[in-house]
């Protein structure tokens, strides 16, 4: 064969690895979203600008980042001015932009030395949900921007003979869930990470919390034996079981940043919190009144239940509000076009379980709707933390039945200050009462609509009976009449309260289920 053949042969062979590499090297990321940051304090990245290189310096300043935080100020100051390399633990509020505080450091480190994709992995992030390694990656991606280094994903849900590639490919930075991260660690031949240098271990709280400390500690073990590394601990709080970790992820005492200790509020202070006192049966048509009136706004409004999604949506739409939502029944691949659509629009109402309180970093969301509020502050702190993040502004609501007023006191006694936002009846029933009056008729004559209607609200009572907290959340104080009308029923579909949790057919396990099914018994024998 001519020389001249073989070398087109070749390089059409190369120009086609290149392509399936770089395929592979984006496959089922987010597309990654710029986003100007303001901080909270005065320092600005351009003051550090001498401790960057310049492609990492370029790419900072193509994000539009401005102004520090105060944990990026304290971490940048502890791991861009040593020559060594300190572990770090650090306590944050959440929203404080402490995804930022480790990467930039990390990807300044391993440009510095040089390192490219055939060097093997050097630095892994650990990240408790699926939603938030995707996050973290797509702020990877635009950091290694002007770079030659690259980053892989690997998540639980994704397809791991896809991520195996991409790791056989090589990536500086690999971001991932425990789970498959471990997988691919003890699985995956082609996977180099021999040079590894550095652990961070995000929302440590969150991880210990669902269960991942067996999948953690494999993981710290087995990179352990490879060499002595860095380790970097970021957590919103140092409860016990974080504090029972860390003994195990540090080789030596780490630096500790605690500015929860310096901090009389548990949130931002950029964040306005306030909450209203709703009867019941005015609570959905609150929340109309004030959707209507942000429809140029971005808004998140948190839900107790799926139920309760599938027929407020229903409702809203019909009201001209458009709705996305997402809550946990969904598939992660459904759960990722919720969100990638909520995230690139200027306005919108994403309407969410809990599934959306963790890992999810949305540009500018205007306004957090608490309108089932939770008994746990730590959800409530992690819920209004989808909004006011980066030094930006945010505020929050939370909807409250006149008879759950202790909770305000329960919020501040966990150092979150509620003040009390007044209702205009008059004004809202002026301007939303007709239109209002329209979709209570449509409940009415509409039979999946008013099947709807019933299921939501059983959750809602249901849900509501299984609050911890009994003396904010008391049953004895719901009147089932006038909380039906705030799911646009007449009647509830029940009159004793107790009704919710021990009607047999809901209550019966699906075990139990499973093991009737075909049981049927026929009303006739057959007989010749």
């Amino acid at each position: 064969m001519p020389r001249t053949l073989q070398d087109k042969l070749l390089k059409r062979k190369l120009k086609k690895n290149q392509e399936v590499k770089k395929t592979l090297t984006t496959i089922d990321a987010p597309v990654p979203l710029s986003s100007s940051c303001n901080g909270t304090i005065e320092e600005t990245f351009e003051s550090i600008k001498h401790l960057l290189s310049e492609p990492v310096y370029k790419a900072v300043k193509a994000m539009g980042y401005t102004n520090l935080t105060e944990i990026q100020s304290q971490v940048f100051n502890a791991l861009l001015t040593s020559d060594d390399r300190p572990s770090i633990k650090a306590i944050a509020k959440t929203g404080s932009g402490k995804t930022m505080a480790y990467l930039l450091p990390v990807i300044e480190m391993i440009n510095a030395t040089g390192a490219d994709d055939s060097t093997g992995t050097m630095a892994i992030v650990v990240c408790p949900t699926r939603e938030l390694a995707m996050q973290t990656y797509g702020v990877v991606v635009e950091l290694l921007k002007f770079c030659r280094q690259k980053a892989a994903l690997v998540r639980g849900g994704g397809v791991k003979k896809d991520e195996a590639k991409v790791l056989h490919w090589g990536a500086s930075i690999v971001i991932g869930t425990p789970g498959r991260l471990l997988d691919h660690l003890q699985n995956t031949e082609r996977f180099v990470y021999n040079c590894f240098s550095t652990l961070i271990i995000d929302e440590a709280d969150r991880l210990f919390e669902t269960g991942f400390e067996k999948e953690m500690t494999k993981i710290i073990n087995l990179l352990r034996g490879i060499r002595a590394h860095q380790t970097l601990m970021f957590s919103a709080t140092d409860n016990p079981l974080v504090q029972q970790f860390s003994k195990k992820a540090f080789h030596f005492p780490p630096i500790l940043i605690d500015l929860s200790l310096s901090q009389e509020q548990a949130t931002v202070a950029q964040l306005q919190q306030e909450f209203m006192l709703v009867p019941s049966e005015k609570r959905f048509f609150v929340l109309f009144c004030l959707l209507a009136n942000l429809r140029s706004k971005k808004v998140m409004v948190f839900v107790s239940s799926r139920h309760s999604i599938f027929l407020y949506m229903t409702l809203l739409n019909n009201l001209c509000v458009d709705v996305m939502y997402m809550h946990g029944h969904q598939t992660q691949e459904q759960r990722n076009v919720s969100f990638n659509q909520f995230n690139r629009q200027d306005n919108g109402v994403l309407m969410c379980t809990d599934i959306g309180a963790r890992g999810w970093d949305i540009p500018i969301v205007d306004l957090i709707i608490q309108y089932d509020p939770p008994d746990d502050p730590r959800e409530y702190i992690h819920r209004v933390g989808r909004t006011a993040r980066g030094g930006r502004d945010g505020k929050a609501l939370v909807l409250l039945r006149p008879e759950e007023w202790e909770f305000v006191n329960f919020m501040r006694a966990h150092k979150v200050q509620l003040k009390e936002k007044k209702i205009m009846w008059e004004q809202a029933e002026k301007i939303h009462g007709q239109e209002y009056s329209k979709i209570v008729e449509l409940v009415r004559r509409n039979g999946h609509v008013k099947s709807l209607a019933k299921t939501a609200f059983r959750s809602y009572i249901r849900s509501y009976l299984s609050h911890r907290l009994k003396y904010i959340y008391d049953k004895n104080t719901i009147d089932l009449h006038k909380a039906a009308k705030s799911f646009l029923l007449d009647e509830p579909p029940f009159t004793d309260i107790d009704e919710a949790s021990t009607n047999p057919r809901l209550k019966k396990r699906p075990a139990e289920a499973r093991a009737e099914f075909g049981k049927q018994s026929f009303k006739k024998s057959y007989k010749k």
